[in-house]
């Protein structure tokens, strides 16, 4: 399973994982009946496109960027680097069916409320048995539970995660110009010497 993280700020943590991967699916699919809805405009990145049109998505392969599907993440769109739920799978299941086409990391949106998400499991399970409503409470309240622990997307986790930094040269810079020196032929004076 590849890392997961948590926002509070889906276009946020959007524009942030833009600044290190070079392809970001932000799926967009809204399960619940009540959505809370991605705001791609707020995105700070010119290179966002949408996912209904091929035309999109074949520029999103070419140039990198940020890709808003609506669909469940199911493969069509192609490999991603990072992939944003914009509202939170009910279960982990859903986050492990869509993260198989992801190779580096997912974040995944903590709601301000999860009423939505109850609502929707309630109104998807009133005629079914009372067992089978709260086995999906029950999945929805493991998630929960996780997701408290998860690390919070952040600059500095990503920087201690996957920094494309190049390495920091050497502390001791004038000791390795004074190796380069002498191995040149040239003298180099020490002080009082």
């Amino acid at each position: 399973m590849i890392p997961l993280a948590r926002t509070h700020r889906p276009e946020a943590a959007a524009t942030l994982l833009l600044r290190y991967f070079r392809t970001v699916l932000v799926q967009a699919h809204y399960d619940n009946y009540t959505p809370i809805r991605f705001r791609a405009d707020l995105v700070k990145d010119e290179r966002v496109f949408f996912g209904k049109t091929a035309s999109q998505i074949k520029r999103w392969h070419e140039r990198g960027g940020c890709l808003v599907s609506w669909r469940r993440v199911d493969g069509k769109e192609g490999e991603n680097d990072a992939l944003l739920f914009a509202e939170c799978p009910k279960s982990f299941e859903g986050i492990y069916a869509a993260t198989g086409f992801t190779a580096q990391l997912a974040v995944i949106y903590v709601p301000p409320t999860w009423r939505p998400h109850e609502a929707t499991i309630a109104q998807r399970h009133k005629d079914a048995h009372p067992s089978k409503h709260l086995r999906q409470v029950k999945r929805l309240k493991i998630l929960r539970d996780q997701l408290a622990t998860m690390p919070l997307l952040t600059q500095e986790f990503l920087d201690r995660r996957f920094s494309r930094l190049a390495p920091l040269p050497p502390k001791c810079v004038p000791a390795s110009l004074e190796a380069e020196a002498h191995s040149a032929g040239t003298t180099h004076s020490t002080p009082g010497g």
